[in-house]
């Protein structure tokens, strides 16, 4: 049960981040392109709704398969331990810098884009 539950705080912290980037990717759309209707149509926006949960789902599996999540009775909870490897730089790249880096950058179009 607990590593379990340690993949699914991981499958909510990639769900949370790529919310954040597809309201992103909705606004720069609707305000850089507004004539482009599909891409703000509700099925498209549910399509790309049920993609983030599948990679979301799909993401934080090499955590499970490599039997990365255990307790940790410091903090008391099921996790990953904070060591150097492969998978936690998987895990930092996939779940914050990737989302996080697009969101600054779109929004950083959006402003040039508005100030012209």
């Amino acid at each position: 049960l607990c590593i379990i539950r340690g993949y699914l705080s991981y499958v909510v912290v990639t769900v949370q981040n790529y919310s954040y980037l597809l309201q992103t990717i909705y606004r720069y759309i609707s305000v850089v392109y507004p004539s482009r209707l599909f891409w703000q149509s509700v099925k498209c926006q549910i399509f790309l709704v049920i993609i983030s949960w599948i990679f979301a789902f799909v993401c934080p599996l090499p955590h499970l398969l490599n039997h990365q999540i255990t307790y940790n009775i410091e903090n008391q909870t099921c996790q990953m331990p904070l060591k150097f490897s492969l998978i936690t730089v998987y895990n930092v790249v996939i779940v914050f810098i990737a989302p996080i880096s697009l969101i600054l950058l779109l929004y950083y179009k959006l402003v040039r884009y508005m100030r012209k």
